[in-house]
């Protein structure tokens, strides 16, 4: 996953977003559970929605994975797609639960930061 995705989810998050929508063209099978870990660093849930088939782009055979999926700011899988037949699924969420950043009594996601460092 490329680095401009953590930033940009972080960016996001300080800036008190709950969900992240995240459209893509996902190809490599490590990319959804890279999003997992994007969640539980930024306490949000998120939403990625990916092609499922094939498509020639000139030089390159492309296989979209699919398994869109939304995911819970703890990580929880609340529903993830397939790879073969296009579907639709929804999930109740919280939004409350994005709210919380203190992750123990000592430690805070996001005091601490460098926030010139984003893009806010």
């Amino acid at each position: 996953m490329p680095g401009y995705i953590l930033k940009e989810a972080r960016s996001l998050a300080i800036k008190d977003a709950q969900i992240i929508a995240h459209p893509a063209n996902i190809v490599l099978p490590n990319c959804p559970d890279a999003m997992v870990t994007r969640r539980l660093e930024n306490r949000v849930f998120t939403a990625t929605a990916d092609w499922i088939g094939e498509e020639n782009r000139g030089r390159f055979d492309l296989k979209f994975i699919g398994r869109s999926e939304i995911i819970a700011p703890d990580g929880t899988i609340l529903c993830r797609l397939g790879v073969h037949e296009p579907s639709i699924s929804f999930a109740d969420v919280d939004h409350s639960l994005s709210n919380t950043k203190q992750v123990t009594e000592n430690n805070h996601l996001f005091n601490g930061l460098r926030l010139d460092q984003y893009d806010l």
